[in-house]
């Protein structure tokens, strides 16, 4: 009867042990998603970023070229800037439109298509990009 009495007890303290594993691994396995979340939607935020920075020197090459030509190129290339620099983070070709002597900078964002929503939407030099970046952070929780 003695066997019989330490099995169960070792049957019993083997089924808590197991139980506790599988908490743990559940436990180890959120963590992770949360990390790799966290982690892209700090790229999402880099990205919107970059574009930003980018038009903020790309504004100041289209002067320049405006000064030089009295009028403003009607592609990116015709700056003659870096690969780096023509291109927004997704690998597409900043696009530029001119009208009446006034150009607007613009990427239609991670999609290449108009409109899109979050790090797919279109963005140009005039957009709010503080404002989105807050906006991503709240609703990714960042």
């Amino acid at each position: 009867m003695g066997n019989f009495v330490n099995s169960t007890v070792m049957f019993t303290i083997m089924k808590y042990v197991y139980r506790l594993i599988t908490v743990i691994i559940i436990i180890a396995i959120g963590l992770v998603i949360k990390f790799i979340t966290s982690y892209e939607a700090d790229r999402d935020v880099d990205r919107f970023l970059k574009v930003q920075h980018d038009f903020n020197l790309l504004s100041e090459l289209m002067d320049e070229f405006y000064k030089n030509k009295s009028f403003y190129p009607k592609e990116i290339r015709d700056l003659k800037v870096n690969k780096i620099l023509m291109h927004d983070p997704w690998q597409n070709e900043y696009r530029i439109e001119v009208n009446n002597n006034k150009y607007l900078l613009y990427t239609y964002g991670s999609d290449n298509r108009p409109g899109g929503k979050e790090f797919a939407q279109d963005l140009n030099s005039d957009t709010d990009f503080e404002a989105i970046i807050k906006t991503y952070r709240e609703n990714n929780k960042i």
